[in-house]
């Protein structure tokens, strides 16, 4: 394999100045022996290249593998998601099964043993701070075949010795050469400087003391950018005596308010989410985003994967962060966003809130669900318009909701309504997945602005302007109400995994543009005749339905059948 490497350099060097030297320096032994499990760990300071280095590490050498995974963020993820969510991503990365379910930790990492123990992988394992992750992921060698490669990037070198990884590299800082070369080719799209701008171009490398995210950030910034413009930049450099925080903030400083406000709320909430899911939730804030979110990823601000997951580094993301709370004085009622569960619960334990608090995005700790009655606090935050709490459960929490609110989301809701107070009039998107509601409110809500509904069990109000109704995992939803013409605009109708047993014959028929139809794990016998009325059906998901046994005449329109799983399922001209 070792001979493989110099005829990737090219493709390597794309990526970033001189790492065909970094990674012969890296592993200049092991490439091509198969008899041994291999931990490599990359440590130092934010801003390097470790996680860079690994992905290009990964990028090349993963097809010589039987199985393959980069998990990514584990600092963030591990506390947002929990270690069991990680395990799985490794395990359904390499085994390619997605019907992977782990209950707890300890079961993932039996699984991992006896799943993986014989299969030669490549692992990467990204931004660790805890040596439990390496425990609960990366246990020992022997929990993989021979010949794999596990490859762990941390800022702590202290975890790699911990966990007894004997092979460690530190990246080193960039030279100027390889500094200015790496700087050039985000400001210039070549690897020397314009004409008339070397000098300039080399006092920006003397103040980026070779950090490869501060060399990538700048470049970025100064793109088409005057002499005038470079100088003025220059000058606000020497008032940041070299913190790497206040040399990416320079990048943020050059932003219009509106692509600030975007890159905030990213660097708060949205890290991992993809580009279609914060398109929507900047929209509910009231950001037209499609532009920002470019302007973004061309000043290196984000990034986008191929899955368009929108990503970023973590210096950024701290950075970020940091600016917020500088702007409230460190006051965390004046906080314009709360993404931390401790943060919320010590301003609503305070009644510290006011009308500074423009968006919320928290997932509660169990623990810490069961605690009194807030609803005058929100009544507080005035501009709140956002606000997604998983796990809590106090009833009278939101019955007096900031009437501004667009977007409000009750993940795992356990009480039986929601609060008679809800809606506020400006609500477009209510989401309640995997709640325990029977229904919605008491009494007849008029929601003239609600263009997308999630999970909701019972709708009582004329919504004309409805799309979407996404029902998904609703388990005590016993039934739904029949549609009497008030869901003309409706395009898509989900209500898998619920406990619904059979849709009312007269409903279909008036969902005249319903295009798909999710039913699948339900235990229907059979569906309405009146689903042949659906003349623009174009998706039909009823698969596990395992009770289902006939499916009448569909229309002409219906494309896509899924129907796996349903056993008892009898032949039928509709499924030719």
């Amino acid at each position: 394999m070792m001979e493989k490497l110099s005829s990737k350099s090219s493709s390597i060097t794309k990526n970033f100045a001189r790492m065909e030297s970094t990674i012969a320096k890296m592993i200049p032994l092991y490439l091509g022996f198969e008899n041994n499990v291999y931990m490599i760990g990359i440590h130092g300071m934010g801003g390097l290249g470790k996680t860079t280095l690994a992905r290009i590490l990964y990028d090349e050498f993963h097809i010589h593998f039987e199985g393959s995974s980069f998990i990514a963020n584990i600092r963030e993820d591990s506390q947002k998601h929990g270690l069991p969510r990680l395990q799985k991503q490794l395990l359904v990365d390499i085994l390619k099964d997605k019907e992977i379910n782990i209950q707890n930790v300890y079961e993932g990492v039996d699984m991992i043993k006896k799943r993986l123990c014989h299969k030669k992988v490549l692992l990467v394992i990204d931004d660790v701070n805890y040596l439990d992750q390496l425990e609960k992921l990366v246990g020992e060698k022997n929990w993989f075949g021979l010949g794999s490669w596990i490859i762990i990037t941390t800022r702590d070198e202290r975890v790699l010795i911990q966990h007894g990884v004997l092979r460690r590299y530190k990246p080193e800082v960039l030279n100027n050469d390889d500094a200015l070369k790496l700087f050039c080719l985000k400001a210039f799209k070549m690897e020397q400087p314009k004409e008339g701008y070397m000098q300039l171009s080399q006092k920006v490398v003397e103040y980026a003391n070779g950090l490869p995210l501060a060399l990538v950030t700048l470049g970025s910034f100064l793109v088409e950018r005057t002499i005038d413009e470079w100088q003025s930049t220059l000058n606000n450099f020497k008032e940041t005596k070299g913190e790497i925080y206040d040399i990416l903030k320079i990048s943020y400083d050059g932003l219009e308010e509106m692509w600030k406000e975007i890159f905030l709320d990213i660097t708060c909430f949205f890290r991992g989410y993809t580009k279609d899911e914060v398109l929507e939730m900047l929209k509910n804030r009231g950001f037209d985003a499609k532009i920002g979110l470019s302007v973004l990823v061309e000043k290196s601000l984000i990034t986008m994967d191929d899955n368009e997951h929108l990503g970023m580094h973590d210096l950024l993301q701290e950075m970020g962060q940091k600016i917020v709370r500088l702007k409230s004085g460190g006051n965390l009622g004046k906080q314009s966003r709360l993404w931390l569960s401790e943060d919320l619960l010590c301003v609503l334990k305070n009644n510290m809130a006011t009308n500074a608090i423009q968006a919320i995005v928290v997932n509660c700790k169990e623990e810490d669900c069961s605690y009194g009655e807030f609803s005058e606090v929100f009544s507080k935050m005035s501009n709140l318009r956002l606000l997604s709490i998983c796990h809590l459960h106090s009833k009278n929490t939101l019955n007096r909701d900031p009437n501004e609110l667009r977007y409000l989301e009750r993940e795992c809701y356990s009480l039986k309504c929601l609060p008679s107070g809800l809606p506020p009039k400006e609500l477009v998107q209510l989401d309640l997945k995997y709640s325990r509601i029977k229904y919605l409110w008491e009494g007849v809500k008029i929601l003239g602005k609600l263009k997308s509904l999630a999970n909701l069990p019972s709708i009582s109000a004329k919504i004309e302007s409805l799309t979407v109704l996404n029902l998904n995992g609703c388990s005590n939803l016993r039934m739904i109400p029949e549609f009497k013409g008030i869901m003309k605009s409706l395009s898509e109708l989900r209500i898998s995994c619920t406990a619904i047993e059979e849709l009312p014959p007269t409903s279909m028929k008036c969902l005249s543009s319903l295009k798909y139809l999710t039913l699948s794990g339900i235990n229907f016998v059979t569906l309405p005749v009146s689903i042949s009325q659906l003349s623009n059906l174009e998706a039909l998901d009823f698969s596990h339905c395992l009770k289902l046994r006939s499916v009448p005449e569909l229309a002409a329109s219906v494309r896509y059948i899924k129907a796996e799983g349903c056993t008892s399922l009898e032949p039928s001209p509709a499924l030719l």
